[in-house]
């Protein structure tokens, strides 16, 4: 399994110097690449798709750093920094539209031109030490690359890097492997042109 890492920088320039969403991400071009996960929630009717679209002009007056909502034909779509934002957004809305709101499964954002790009996330993990050996595995199981282990007789820290296709779901599984004792929190770094198996290998 080969990939090359590519120094992209997430925080690149906007187009034309303008306060874009749409930025050049090693050639290619992505709509708000600062947000590497997203879902679709969907209206199952037409008067709950309308409320979508007021829903939307709301949520756009009071934007947040960790989510951006984009309108589609029949619903929604969210973006968000990391996994956790994301599903915060999308079960509160779920919350205020109930069984008339139907939402996809989230999906990784790559980035498609003549090299397909995929969004790498740092990992912090800390914890008890005698998690240390399960977050480890846990890690390096998901294709990740741990960085820095920092750990004393009251916990560990744990620093990796890992591809966010794999990631998804790490958090609800560390959960329950360790009954919520082990913290996790990610951040976009980077993406990384992928040249094993495309996407779909993530």
């Amino acid at each position: 399994m080969n990939f090359h890492l590519l120094e992209v920088n997430v925080n690149l320039r906007v187009l034309e110097g303008k306060h874009s969403p749409e930025q050049v991400v090693h050639g290619a071009t992505l709509m708000h690449p600062d947000f590497p996960i997203e879902q679709m929630v969907r209206g199952k009717d037409a008067a709950t798709r309308s409320r979508l679209k007021q829903e939307l002009w709301q949520l756009q007056r009071a934007p947040t750093e960790d989510i951006q909502y984009v309108a589609a034909t029949d619903g929604l779509r969210v973006l968000a920094r990391t996994e956790n934002a994301l599903q915060l957004a999308v079960a509160a809305l779920c919350e205020r539209f109930g069984a008339t709101l139907s939402a996809d499964v989230p999906s990784v954002r790559y980035v498609y031109g003549a090299q397909v790009l995929e969004p790498y996330m740092e990992i912090r993990l800390w914890g008890p030490v005698p998690h240390l050996d399960l977050v480890r595995h846990e890690v390096e199981s998901r294709r990740g690359r741990i960085l820095e282990i920092d750990h004393s007789v009251s916990g560990f820290l744990v620093r990796a890097e890992a591809p966010l296709a794999r990631l998804l779901g790490c958090g609800a599984e560390l959960d329950v492997a360790t009954s919520g004792s082990v913290a996790l929190s990610t951040r976009l770094t980077r993406y990384v042109r992928i040249d094993h198996d495309g996407p779909e290998a993530a």
